[in-house]
């Protein structure tokens, strides 16, 4: 809620600032994010779409399917992965400024993730830590931040979104672990952002860009 009251203030004063001209109309425009293919929590070919459906309101949903054939984080030690990256936006435009579209935008997004490491250790919710032969880890990460972003017109039909953001981020670990051992202490080489189980609140920074078709 404090997100969206947020994101509904600075809404209304930036556009206080800004003349009410006419914006260049693209109904549709279907995106690719590059970036997506080197992504440390998981390789994935992420595409969008986004709908313009008002004069400055548009909504945009993104999918992320996981690139198997790419190592899948951490030196190839996460196997058996299943990733998906689901995430979606709102935006609201301002003025035209060179042919380029400014924005402000609310974003919401679940990243369920689920892979197994072997010969690991763990630190579960009472307290108790484990090695282990095995464990089938689940890491699911949910939040929602602000953000910024503006789209220059590369050519008639190919436009660049560059943005930037901040929020926060809930991260859950679950493992199901085989062959325990509990132990006092965990090795030095111990490495690793799954290690405790439990709810992590994180922050969120977003810096990314898309390439866009208009359709």
């Amino acid at each position: 809620m404090k997100t969206v009251i947020c994101f509904i203030a600075i809404v209304f004063f930036i556009n206080i600032g800004f003349a009410q001209k006419n914006l260049q109309y693209d109904k549709w425009i279907l995106k690719f994010s590059p970036l997506s293919l080197i992504n440390p929590d998981g390789p994935n070919f992420h595409v969008a779409t986004e709908y313009r459906f008002a004069f400055r309101w548009s909504a945009q949903v993104d999918i992320g399917l996981p690139v198997k054939i790419l190592t899948f984080g951490e030196k190839g030690s996460k196997h058996d992965a299943n990733y998906l990256n689901v995430r979606s936006e709102l935006h609201y435009y301002f003025a035209n400024r060179n042919n380029e579209k400014i924005y402000l935008g609310m974003e919401g997004f679940y990243i369920p993730q689920a892979y197994t490491r072997y010969n690991g250790h763990a630190q579960m919710k009472n307290g108790l830590m484990y090695s282990y032969s095995s464990s089938r880890i689940h890491k699911n990460i949910s939040g929602s931040c602000i953000k910024m972003g503006i789209q220059p017109h590369l050519s008639n039909k190919l436009i660049m979104d560059l943005y930037y953001g901040a929020g926060l981020r809930w991260v859950t670990i679950t493992h199901q672990l085989k062959d325990i051992v509990q132990v006092n202490d965990f090795p030095h080489h111990t490495f690793g952002n799954d290690i405790f189980e439990g709810i992590q609140l994180k922050p969120h920074f977003s810096l990314g860009f898309k390439i866009g078709y208009v359709l």
